[in-house]
């Protein structure tokens, strides 16, 4: 069974008349010569000006900006160290706990010894800031 063929389209007859047809590019007309529009006058820019000298009153409140933001510089820092403060709290009663729990399981106090050598080592602590409970749970020698 083969398809019929496509129909093709009728051409109008218009479109092959001459009077039909349009020219690609239009002929140049002569006309009137364009009036030249004059260009924009470029914006008056101010330069930037800097700002007299404050009065007294202002000094006096920069002066009290700044020690106020001093102080919140002051309140920042010192509630950064009760934070941290008390996470090495936290960190020492845990470290504590695990090396009691660690020796009640049965595990040789060199081993934890070396533990303690490594990290300090790493972090370029000196193992003698071990404190005295974790020194002798762990066999550090006495100095």
């Amino acid at each position: 069974m083969t398809s019929p063929e496509p129909q093709t389209r009728k051409k109008s007859a218009l479109s092959e008349d001459d009077m039909w047809t349009a020219p690609a590019v239009p002929p140049a007309a002569p006309g009137p010569a364009p009036v030249p529009t004059p260009a924009p006058a470029p914006p008056v820019a101010n330069p930037p000006t800097r700002p007299a000298a404050p009065a007294a009153a202002e000094q006096g409140q920069v002066r009290d900006l700044d020690e106020a933001r001093g102080r919140n510089r002051v309140r920042s820092a010192i509630f950064a160290w009760a934070a941290a403060e008390r996470k090495a709290v936290l960190r020492l009663q845990e470290c504590g706990t695990e090396i009691d729990a660690a020796l009640q399981r049965g595990t040789d106090p060199a081993v934890l010894h070396a533990f303690a050598a490594e990290a300090c080592q790493r972090h370029g602590v000196e193992l003698d800031m071990l404190p005295e409970r974790f020194q002798a749970a762990i066999g550090v020698p006495a100095e």
